[in-house]
């Protein structure tokens, strides 16, 4: 609150490299930019011409965020297009590549990752299992500070180790209030629909419900035959009630984490507060693209897996591609189909003339 007026002034007086010592003692702090504060300072990098600080700037957006709005994919367009402008006369030796970019805002991505602008496949970028056992053990680190029952958090690792691991995470709260306004009425069975469905769909993967025990409690004493699902859940080792006092997000995510590459979390949570800003990193966010599966409960339950490629700011070479989910025309939880592909043209070398 204190850095980002002096950011936002000094790029709105085009003074760039003032800024830039803004966002560096940011960095500095460990305080995260956003897509609008990079949005900023790349706009003031194109109007200025500056040759220095746009490479970087692009660097940290695909590093730090994962996708654009309309307004900032136009100012990385004009960055791209204007490349080869800003740079000629500003590179030393005439042996200096100049780049050129074929820049488009409409491209358009298949669901096998195909872009039909430059006939390149986006990747998926999961983590490595290595990576995932480091972000697992940070979640437990975290929980066993912040909970105040870290015992029970304690326990818990100690039965997934023994019963796990588990392939598929349930997010039971979410799945009980999907289709609900805030305050709205909990509705187990839209769980129990969930998990049917899921088992289905995947028969060879070991499902995990993870919900508060109050939840579960309530279930139970509504109807005898109730009691004895959730009997069933737990004898199955497919429930975990987290106790009194704790809170549930830390369970279900260490849970996840764990599960490894094939593993997958359902859930419409967007992980946006202050349990997850506390594990903010690329790596979480990272995991979050490849491993949410997100859900829609109406006549029947449809499951949204994650798709065949990350839907995230990709660069492979000098070759970029920007997810722009302004443009998002599909039904909710479809995957963004609009890109900007920017793409470096054939190398031409300064001074050259081609022939027609």
């Amino acid at each position: 609150r204190t850095l980002a007026p002096a950011l936002f002034g000094f790029c709105f007086s085009d003074r760039v490299e003032k800024a830039m010592e803004v966002e560096n003692e940011m960095k500095r702090l460990h305080l995260q930019l956003t897509e609008v504060e990079y949005r900023i300072i790349l706009a003031a990098i194109v109007r200025t011409g500056n040759v220095e600080y746009g490479n970087y700037v692009l660097e940290c957006m695909l590093r730090e965020i994962t996708k654009v709005n309309a307004e900032t994919s136009e100012i990385v367009a004009t960055f791209f297009r204007t490349y080869h402008e800003r740079t000629n006369g500003a590179v030393e030796g005439d042996s200096e590549v100049l780049r050129k970019y074929s820049v488009s805002t409409e491209a358009r991505v298949a669901a096998d990752g195909l872009c039909n602008a430059c006939g390149e496949k986006l990747e998926k970028l999961d983590l490595k299992e290595m990576e995932m056992k480091t972000l697992a053990k940070k979640i437990a680190d975290l929980a066993l500070k912040r909970e105040t029952k870290n015992e029970s958090f304690r326990q818990f690792t100690d039965w997934v180790d023994r019963n796990g691991p588990f392939d598929i995470i349930i997010d039971g709260a979410n799945i009980g209030f999907f289709g609900q306004a805030k305050g709205g009425v909990f509705t187990f069975m839209q769980i129990m629909s969930l998990h049917e469905k899921v088992k289905k769909v995947y028969p060879n993967k070991k499902p995990l419900i993870v919900l508060h025990t109050r939840r579960v409690k309530h279930f139970e004493k509504i109807s005898p035959r109730n009691k004895q699902m959730v009997e069933v859940l737990k004898r199955n080792r497919e429930l975990f009630a987290t106790p009194q006092g704790s809170n549930d997000d830390w369970y279900w995510i260490y849970a996840a984490v764990l599960s490894g590459r094939k593993g997958m979390l359902v859930t419409n949570d967007e992980m946006r507060d202050h349990i997850f800003q506390t594990l903010e990193s690329k790596n979480f966010n990272r995991w979050k693209l490849c491993h949410q599966m997100r859900f829609q409960i109406y006549d029947t339950v449809t499951l949204h897996p994650p798709g065949l490629y990350t839907e995230c700011i990709q660069r492979k070479q000098s070759h970029w591609h920007f997810p722009i989910y302004g443009k998002r025309t599909e039904k909710e939880f479809q995957p963004i189909t609009h890109y900007l592909c920017a793409r470096q043209e054939e190398e031409e070398e300064p001074g050259e003339i081609k022939s027609n």
